[in-house]
């Protein structure tokens, strides 16, 4: 694969440019250069950067390198402001900057001009009939600004082939999404978003719409079997249970949409956010311990405060839940654990409060303090919106019983630059904690803990790599009333491993140039699962190995690492996505899983294959 120049002498450009219209777009991106030192943030603005966004990517590699020795990259999404200053700041040291690296900022210094230097000198209006082709602009749909106000209309759509061969699905898919965005900010003060997307299918079976994932290809390393899943089945475990009626009707979510109203002070020091959106906690380098995207975005409240080196977040937010009883479906290994867990009914309210203390101590030294608690079907309580306080001590304090049906978390997390281009990390995930038990054998699973160590190491040119382990004690994350789960539509909030797990995961990411990426993640889990049933339907034994059945963890007997049935699953995932033409993607991925069932004797090879087109403007 050619290398890109360096961008004083050409943009690597897969798509016939004359020499003419490149020199020009030079001279734009001079021109931001030259604006920077002088407009610094005033002109920012207050919306925020998806999670999605490959911004955060280059941030981070950055970051380990040396290069941008400020970010944090525990707390996302950030502000448009505050991506702006990390690029700026790039911008300043870019002579010190690989070329690829320097090439990857041109990128985002046109996505970003506006909210850089207050200029839409690179930005393209299709409504107003504005528009020059180059890989250096960015297009509109519609944009408005001026020094007070700002306004950005933008659509997106896909169209995706998938063909896979999947143990309980099939079969040939024609899927995508269309939909669109739009952004406004006021007074560099306030700030609002909103995004719908729309799924559709192009042929298949008669559930294909059933199966149509939202996730796509653009989620590198995520499960793209369990993406076809609805949210209520286990996407690890072979599915018994298509017998079940359902009571609902998931058909109807053909639509989603995320959006906020947000306000911030002056530099940041204080903001408010109001809407439904994604965010994330946690210095996982392929999935995150605390709180991660695997789940659907939802509706919260946020206050976030900056000083210096140190950041605050508070949210209060509302998450959709089932109860899950035991289906007796016998299919799960020998018969001796033929129980399966079912939804019975959809909560009446399921809220999670969660705070995060981020603390950048010097250039090598990263710690995290994070606190959560999710509680289901009780009445609103300010116990619980208090962002100055300890969130278990207030949960202990809201009364036993309260206490007992809701769910507590807590975690400490460090992350080490020992030397540029390394990096390293470890998350302590602790979800319950009794001190009198913590050394016994027959504690009855009172002490269960997640933990995650990594490092990262961005040493060859256009390269990164990540290796990481989690390991998920039995019934984390999962709750003995089968209602305060730490789940979203029955996905994690947190890691996507289920209990009693854990994986080994690589992650080797090559961007040679901002048009062009490509990576290959490779992971080994090991699982143990599996609810005991007895002839009159009473449980009488659960492994710990369902995130949304907790049953027994307390009642039943104490339960060791990878007790119960056993389960052993090895991926590995290559994605490539190639942009032609600027915010066109061509994409594709081949995704290849092992399923090991030693009890059984049995191992299911699963393969798919997806190509497609995606458009973002």
């Amino acid at each position: 694969m050619s290398r890109a120049f360096s961008h004083f002498i050409e943009f690597k450009s897969m798509v016939n440019f004359s020499i003419f219209a490149t020199m020009k777009s030079f001279r734009y991106v001079f021109a931001i250069t030259a604006l920077l030192a002088s407009l610094g943030d005033s002109l920012s603005q207050v919306e925020l950067v998806d999670i999605r966004n490959p911004v955060y990517e280059f941030l981070k590699e950055s970051q380990v390198s040396g290069y941008l020795e400020e970010y944090n990259s525990s707390l996302a999404p950030v502000s448009r402001r505050q991506a702006a200053i990390y690029l700026s700041r790039l911008n300043a040291v870019r002579n010190s900057l690989p070329p690829s690296y320097r090439d990857r900022l041109n990128y985002f210094l046109s996505e970003f001009e506006f909210d850089l230097t207050g200029k839409t000198n690179l930005q393209n209006n299709l409504l107003n009939r504005n528009y020059t082709p180059g890989k250096v602009r960015t297009t509109h749909l519609y944009f408005y600004a001026d020094s007070t106000t700002s306004f950005f209309a933008d659509i997106e759509g896909s169209m995706y082939y998938r063909n896979k061969n999947e143990a309980d699905d099939d079969g040939q898919l024609g899927y995508g999404n269309y939909g669109f965005g739009l952004r406004a900010a006021l007074f560099k003060a306030v700030g609002a978003e909103f995004r719908y997307k729309k799924r559709y299918e192009l042929g298949g079976g008669d559930d294909s719409f059933f199966h149509t994932p939202y996730f796509g290809m653009t989620n590198a390393g995520k499960d793209g079997f369990r993406e076809n899943k609805s949210p209520t089945q286990d996407y690890y475990y072979y599915s018994t249970t298509q017998n079940v009626t359902y009571p609902f009707d998931y058909t109807s979510y053909s639509g989603r949409f995320e959006g906020y109203l947000r306000y911030s002070a002056k530099n940041e020091w204080a903001s408010l956010m109001f809407g439904r959106s994604r965010t994330v906690a946690g210095f996982g380098y392929i999935d995150r311990l605390f709180l991660s995207d695997n789940s659907d975005p939802y509706d919260f409240g946020s206050l976030e405060l900056k000083y210096g080196s140190v950041v605050y977040r508070f949210l209060y937010g509302s998450v959709n839940g089932y109860e899950t009883i035991i289906s007796r479906l016998t299919g799960h290994g020998n018969g001796s654990s033929n129980g399966f867990p079912v939804p019975s009914r959809e909560l009446s309210s399921k809220n999670i409060v969660s705070h995060y203390l981020g603390i950048n101590f010097s250039k090598a030294f990263r710690l995290g303090l994070w606190e959560s608690v999710v509680v289901s079907e009780q009445p609103f309580s300010f116990t619980y919106l208090n962002p100055v306080s300890f969130l278990t001590s207030a949960d202990l304090s809201s009364g036993d019983e309260s206490t007992t049906n809701n769910n507590s978390l807590m975690g400490i997390e460090a992350e080490v630059n020992p030397a540029d281009e390394i990096a390293f990390h470890a998350s302590l995930l602790i979800d319950d904690l009794t001190f009198e038990t913590l050394f016994e054998d027959d504690s009855l699973n009172e002490n269960k803990f997640g933990w995650q160590i990594g490092g990262m190491w961005t040493g060859i040119p256009e390269f990164s790599f990540s290796l990481e382990y989690t390991h998920l004690d039995p019934f984390v994350y999962s709750h003995r009333s089968n209602k305060s789960t730490f789940t979203n539509n029955s996905y994690s909030l947190g890691h996507s491993l289920p209990p009693n797990s854990d994986e080994i995961a690589l992650l080797i990411s090559y961007v040679p140039d901002p048009f062009f990426k490509a990576s290959l993640t490779l992971k080994h889990q090991r699982s143990g699962y599996g609810v005991d049933v007895d002839s009159t339907g009473r449980v009488t034994a659960n492994y710990g190995g369902y995130i949304t059945f907790g049953f027994g963890d307390a009642y039943l007997k104490p339960y060791k690492f990878l007790e119960g049935m056993r389960m052993n699953r090895d991926y590995a995932t290559l994605n490539v996505s190639y942009e032609f033409v600027r915010q066109l993607f061509a994409e594709s991925r081949i995704e290849y899983r092992r399923t090991d069932l030693p009890d059984e004797g049995t191992t299911q090879d699963d393969l798919l294959f997806e190509v497609g087109l995606r458009l973002s403007l």
